[in-house]
C-alpha cells in the first residue's frame, strides 16, 4: 500500500477515535465518497479526508541534489446539511465549526505513522455553499524525505 493511503487511512482511524461522544456525531468517510454528497442518507454531518496529490517536491540543498523532500496535500471537508437558517448559511456552520476546531485540534502535528513526519495545517479554502450543504475545507500537509537513485 501507498504511505499516502495508509496516512489517509490513519487520518480516517484518528479522527473517528476521537469523535467518539460528539453529538451530533459526524460519520468519516474517504474522499472518494464525496461525489455522492447528495444522497441524503449520509446524513447531515460528515467529513471526508481525500489525498490531493503531491503539492510541492523540494531539493534538500543546492550542493545535495540526490536528497529532497515530497510534500502531500490532504484536504479534510466537513459537510454539513440543515434546513435551519439555510438562506443566511447559518445552520450549516453552526454544525460544522466545533468539528473543524476539533479536526485543527486531533490532527495538527500529529504523527501518523510511525518513523514518519507530523501534518501541519497549510491553512482552509474559501466555504462552498450549495443546494443547503455547506462545504468546509482544511488542507494538511504531510511530508517525505526521498533520495534519488544512482
Amino acid at each position: 500500500m501507498s504511505l499516502f493511503y495508509e496516512v489517509e487511512d490513519a487520518i480516517i482511524a484518528r479522527l473517528e477515535a476521537k469523535f467518539t461522544g460528539f453529538d451530533p456525531l459526524p460519520k468519516v468517510k474517504h474522499g472518494s465518497d464525496l461525489a455522492n454528497i447528495k444522497d441524503k442518507s449520509q446524513g447531515d454531518l460528515t467529513v471526508f479526508v481525500a489525498y490531493n496529490g503531491i503539492s510541492k517536491v523540494q531539493e534538500a540543498a543546492e550542493t545535495v541534489r540526490t536528497v529532497g523532500t515530497i510534500t502531500n496535500e490532504y484536504m479534510i471537508v466537513v459537510v454539513a446539511r440543515s434546513a435551519k437558517d439555510n438562506d443566511s448559511r447559518f445552520g450549516t456552520r453552526e454544525l460544522a465549526d466545533p468539528v473543524l476546531e476539533k479536526v485543527i485540534a486531533v490532527l495538527m502535528g500529529w504523527q501518523p505513522l510511525p518513523k514518519t513526519e507530523q501534518l501541519r495545517i497549510d491553512g482552509s479554502l474559501e466555504p462552498v455553499y450549495q443546494n443547503g450543504f455547506g462545504y468546509f475545507t482544511l488542507v494538511f500537509t504531510h511530508r517525505k524525505s526521498v533520495r534519488g537513485e544512482p
